[in-house]
């Protein structure tokens, strides 16, 4: 066997040294449904492997509770970035493993979020209702009983 022939050889065994990247979805509870970019992959908990860094576009879905949608960032860990990596997994793989953990709690779907919101908004307009009475500010078109000199509105 040749010098070409043993750096093939360590080319091709050196190749199984590369790392992976792994990413680990799970959801609080779990059975939801999973999607990355828009591409259905799976129920949790969930182990998925991904090539690419990046960002991505996560949603978790499951019956009775709020979908849950948000940007995933993918940042590639220093081993990873340039230049680096032309050390790190081209030319001696060291193996290096990324596994990516995620968790997520789901928010059950009660309407109680919407019903809040109501009442805080119905709190704010009788606050600011009071402080115009405060105010005695006098609306268009009304004339005040205590100024009989303001002129009648015209009809």
């Amino acid at each position: 066997m040749g010098l070409a022939g043993m750096v093939g050889m360590a080319a091709l065994g050196l190749g199984g040294c590369v790392g992976d990247r792994l990413l680990v979805l799970d959801s609080v509870p779990t059975g939801a449904d999973v999607r990355l970019d828009d591409r259905l992959i799976g129920v949790t908990p969930l182990r998925v492997p991904f090539q690419h860094y990046g960002q991505r576009r996560l949603a978790l879905y499951k019956d009775g509770y709020r979908t849950y949608t948000a940007p995933l960032r993918l940042r590639a860990p220093w081993w990873a970035r340039f230049p680096i990596d032309i050390f790190t997994e081209v030319l001696l793989p060291l193996g290096l493993d990324d596994v990516r953990e995620i968790t997520i709690d789901l928010v059950p779907d009660t309407g109680s979020a919407a019903r809040v919101a109501t009442e805080e908004f119905l709190r704010n307009a009788q606050s600011a209702r009071s402080e115009e009475d405060l105010f005695d500010v006098p609306i268009a078109g009304q004339r005040d009983a205590a100024d009989p000199a303001q002129p009648a509105p015209e009809r």
